[in-house]
């Protein structure tokens, strides 16, 4: 019998605001047995045209248990109050993962389950509160996993998903509902060191009304593959039918697809790393649309003396599109060239190890020109959300995956620190 119980207490304070994080957590009962527990509450004062408070309080539970030689379990559990300020407001989440071995430990069951709630409403910036928000999601699937051979790993299994929203049309003074059921099966495999691949596909039964019984059936099938070899890869993936989503989330995001997406990428030294070069390509076809974009992103980068180091780069882009029986199209490009130092880091290699750095702009563009001018302000409290989707760093892509989600200050910047190189997908998310 093991038992160890740490505690930490933080207090944080804010122009207009108060909080309090009270975190009691690591307690091992057993050498197969670990909780792990954070307890949170937040109190905020605005003081605004309509002042406000809001108070809550949180907690996150986690629990692991090894139950047998073949068998372990654990357990995710969240919890936020119905006015605590922040994203856990009005959220309960249950998370169970179950794994199976079999006689070699190397092929596995694993059973997931989850079930989510959120009730949530937002206050705008004149301090109306605005009228609350539903989502609910219900997730189970059933994956068998086989490690036996080092170059050809693989899992497969099915999967069921009930997710509801009901979302207020504000002014309208009724709601926009979403009910769906989604069953799919999904196949992942590894071949060798260069090959990878995922696919699934499946039924999707939607309804518009929340209580509704009555269904449409969609029909949906997904790949993505990729081969990378030292340095030289190449990304393709295929989407027919609804995209597929899972978690919370507050519009219905299953928007029927059909589309084609190829990545060429590179990224190689050369002379023993006195030459880098990087080369991002990504070509779209909307099939069902008519759409069409390139984007290309070269990048020479040379060592020149003591850290400094020249480079040239820039993008291509080009788009077209079939609308109304016309043909319309855009492109543009630019190059930049760059002399720079690396201060604090000695080497020419280094740059294999650096993360770069990421801003992303939103404001108000009055004049349409789609540049920020003198005078057009920047939008705060947007939601954006980067996910990395093509790189050739595999330490990267094996490992847990780069998502991350940051509100815009108030001059509408969100900066992304400390993120690999490769290749991005941006999602823009407004709160009010």
């Amino acid at each position: 019998m093991e038992t160890a119980i740490t505690y930490d207490m933080d207090i944080l304070r804010k122009t207009n605001t108060g909080s309090f994080m009270h975190r009691f957590h690591e307690i091992k009962l057993h050498p197969k047995h670990f909780i792990s527990s954070t307890i949170y509450s937040y109190y905020e004062q605005h003081n605004i045209e309509n002042p406000y408070s809001q108070f809550g309080i949180a907690y996150d539970l986690q629990y692991t248990a090894l139950l047998s030689e073949r068998l372990s379990l654990s357990l995710n559990n969240r919890y936020g109050s119905p006015d605590i300020p922040g994203s856990q407001m009005g959220l309960f989440s249950l998370n169970i993962l179950s794994k199976y071995s079999l006689s070699n430990q190397t092929n596995y069951f694993a059973l997931h389950l989850n079930n989510s709630s959120k009730n949530y409403y937002i206050i705008d910036g004149e301090g109306v509160r605005l009228p609350d928000v539903s989502l609910i999601d219900k997730y189970a699937k059933l994956f068998y996993y086989s490690y036996t051979k080092p170059n050809f790993k693989w899992s497969f299994g099915p999967s069921v998903e009930l997710y509801k929203s009901e979302n207020p049309l504000i002014g309208l003074g009724k709601t926009k509902d979403f009910n769906m059921q989604k069953y799919r099966l999904e196949c992942r495999a590894r071949l060798g060191k260069s090959f990878s691949f995922a696919m699934k596909g499946g039924l999707s039964k939607e309804s518009e009304d929340f209580a509704s019984t009555q269904y449409s059936n969609k029909y949906d099938f997904h790949f993505l593959g990729e081969y990378n070899n030292n340095g030289y890869g190449v990304r393709i993936s295929y989407d027919y039918g609804p995209m597929v989503n899972t978690g919370l989330y507050q519009y219905a995001l299953d928007a029927g697809s059909n589309a084609v997406i190829i990545t060429p990428f590179m990224l190689k030294n050369y002379f023993g790393g006195l030459i880098g070069v990087t080369l991002f390509t990504n070509f779209t076809y909307r099939i069902d649309q008519e759409f069409k974009s390139i984007n290309i992103n070269p990048k020479i980068e040379t060592y020149v003396i003591k850290d400094f180091y020249f480079v040239a780069g820039g993008t291509y882009n080009y788009v077209q599109q079939v609308y109304n029986e016309r043909t319309y199209s855009n492109s543009f490009y630019y190059l930049e060239f760059t002399i720079k130092k690396r201060w604090g880091k000695k080497g020419k290699n280094n740059r294999d190890r650096e993360f770069k750095r990421m801003k992303v702009m939103m404001f108000q563009d009055d004049n349409g020109n789609g540049k920020k001018d003198p005078g057009e302000k920047g939008v705060p409290f947007v939601k954006t959300r980067i996910l990395l989707k093509s790189t050739p760093d595999k330490k990267v892509r094996e490992g847990l995956p780069v998502d991350i989600t940051l509100l815009s200050n108030e001059s509408g910047y969100a900066t992304f620190n400390k993120i690999p190189q490769g290749y991005y997908e941006i999602f823009i998310s407004p709160l009010s």
